[in-house]
């Protein structure tokens, strides 16, 4: 495949950055419901949460997770298609 992979994450580091990156995805959502932080300063907040469920999704799905599609990983819908709907947060 590529030199640049190593292959050897274990199971419990993947399961752990899960944690992690879940973690962070909730702070991130936090920040983006308070309404005391003005709309002008959740830019930053926005983008990382949607980056962090993106990666949720991925490690999830290398895990095995029975409820996460390819399709849902790649964020597309049920029939091939790309989703360009944006969820609500």
């Amino acid at each position: 495949m590529n030199d640049n992979f190593t292959y050897d994450r274990s199971w419990v580091e993947i399961q752990e950055m899960l944690e992690q990156a879940e973690v962070e995805k909730n702070q991130q959502k936090m920040l983006i419901v308070n309404r005391k932080i003005p709309m002008s300063m959740k830019d930053k907040p926005m983008r990382t949460y949607k980056g962090l469920e993106g990666v949720c999704k991925t490690l999830r799905w290398v895990l095995g997770d029975k409820n996460m599609t390819r399709a849902e990983v790649l964020g597309r819908d049920n029939d091939g298609s790309s989703s360009n709907q944006e969820r609500r947060v």
